[in-house]
């Protein structure tokens, strides 16, 4: 049977926010925002002894959302290190990745992530550098059978004539 995965070492680790280094102090000032609004780790896989990949979403909603996916490996010393992607401008090491990070602080977060957590192999780095090894375009399916919303914001300007009282 293989060993229980070490969540208190990682728990541990995590609280000596020694991670917090990776990222602008901005970025933390958001992921705080982000994890009071909407921060949820929807799969942990464990890749391998000690490492695990959290895949989650943070955002304002349900609709709008970025999605993180955060691999966390113990090393043989007990350090923490961290790698992330994210759906976001920023690709790695943005305020969603850092509000994944700090769900994990909390106690609610970690019983979450113990209880969901299925062992698997992760995905973080893979379909990137693959289209990059073979030299590939990544090709999307575009579904126009269904409108979507559009936003569109104009300027208007007015020229209002100034009416001048008095003598000239």
């Amino acid at each position: 049977m293989p060993d229980p995965f070490p969540f208190p070492q990682l728990w541990t680790q995590i609280r000596r926010k020694s991670w917090m280094w990776l990222f602008k102090r901005q970025q933390v000032e958001a992921a705080t925002k982000w994890v009071r609004f909407h921060a949820k780790v929807g799969n942990a896989i464990l890749t391998e002894a000690g490492e695990v990949e959290l895949a989650g979403a943070v955002g304002r909603s349900e609709l709008t959302h970025e999605l993180p996916r955060v691999r966390l490996r113990l090393s043989e010393n007990g350090s923490l290190h961290l790698t992330t992607e994210c759906s976001c401008h920023a690709a790695a090491l943005c305020e969603h990745a850092a509000a994944i990070m700090l769900y994990c602080e909390t106690d609610a977060g970690q019983r979450h992530i113990e209880s969901i957590a299925k062992p698997g192999s992760g995905r973080i780095g893979e379909a990137k550098n693959a289209a990059e090894a073979e030299g590939e375009d990544s090709a999307f399916q575009v579904d126009n059978s269904q409108p979507r919303p559009v936003l569109q914001l104009r300027r208007v300007t007015i020229d209002r004539p100034q009416v001048k009282i008095g003598r000239s």
